[in-house]
């Protein structure tokens, strides 16, 4: 029996890249919530990050579901998810 180990948010953020790659979007940069935690308490503090194309205002966000949500929600394993809005 082989299974595929869940995506860890290592492995979304490389989603996102090849993503924004596929859609020939230049300059994509993650930047660390870090002191911004709190302006986004459905991820988890140290494994999220914004995504910023062009190097301007975020486009979108990627990271792991705080465990806290994930309780409520009753996931048994860690869920990462991205978010990401282009024109």
């Amino acid at each position: 029996d082989t299974t595929n180990p869940p995506a860890d948010f290592g492995t979304v953020r490389g989603i996102v890249e090849r993503l924004c790659a596929g859609l020939n979007l230049a300059k994509v940069e993650f930047t660390p919530l870090g002191d911004r935690a709190a302006s986004l308490p459905q991820f988890h503090p140290g494994r999220t990050a914004t995504i910023h194309l062009n190097g301007v205002e975020p486009a979108g966000v990627v990271g792991e579901v705080h465990p806290r949500v994930a309780g409520t929600l009753r996931l048994r394993e860690r869920i990462s998810v991205f978010e990401l809005s282009v024109e």
